[in-house]
């Protein structure tokens, strides 16, 4: 929300850069990993991958940001 109220203040128009597209793939992959009945062997390596998810789209959102 808060890149969204920031982005419509910026005059310049720019489009989904490589970092933002694989953030987009690992979130899809993370939350269908959560939410699927796997079987407990299965919760550390989703775990992970949420956790990978998530430093990828901070690092995403500060590229975002300074790209601007």
């Amino acid at each position: 929300m808060a890149i969204a109220g920031w982005r419509v203040n910026q005059p310049k128009i720019t489009g989904a850069n490589l970092w933002g597209k694989a953030k987009t793939v690992m979130q899809i992959i993370a939350i269908a990993l959560l939410i699927a009945p796997l079987p407990p062997d299965w919760q550390f390596p989703t775990l992970l991958i949420f956790w990978f998810a998530l430093a990828l789209t901070l690092v995403s959102g500060l590229i975002y940001v300074s790209d601007r």
